[in-house]
């Protein structure tokens, strides 16, 4: 199965969206984790990013827009941990998403 990283429709409706080849995934990311910590190299390995500083600027953006927050707890004491704040931002990450794999717009 391709990676969200290596998925060109990805990238490219994450650049025409938020001028940035990988923030749509990392939204995603988030979006599917709300409930848990996690770290740059969760987020990077689960993208498939082939190293970690592909994600770090779409996360330092989520994490001074207010988006994600550090966690009360890290994974190990040389690791930094975050979580998700409450906002509409993961659905609408979800519902691009679903775009790209072909379901209908909802109207209003």
């Amino acid at each position: 199965m391709e990676s969200l990283f290596d998925r060109s429709d990805v990238r490219d409706l994450s650049r025409r969206m938020f001028g940035q080849d990988h923030k749509l995934s990392v939204l995603l990311f988030v979006a599917r984790r709300r409930d848990q910590a996690f770290s740059l190299g969760d987020v990077s390995d689960w993208i498939g990013a082939r190293n970690s500083s592909s994600v770090q600027k779409p996360l330092k953006d989520l994490y001074d827009c207010g988006l994600i927050a550090d966690a009360l707890t890290a994974p190990t004491d040389r690791t930094r941990a975050y979580v998700a704040t409450v906002s509409s931002m993961w659905s609408a990450a979800e519902e691009l998403y679903a775009s790209l794999e072909g379901a209908e717009p909802q109207l209003f």
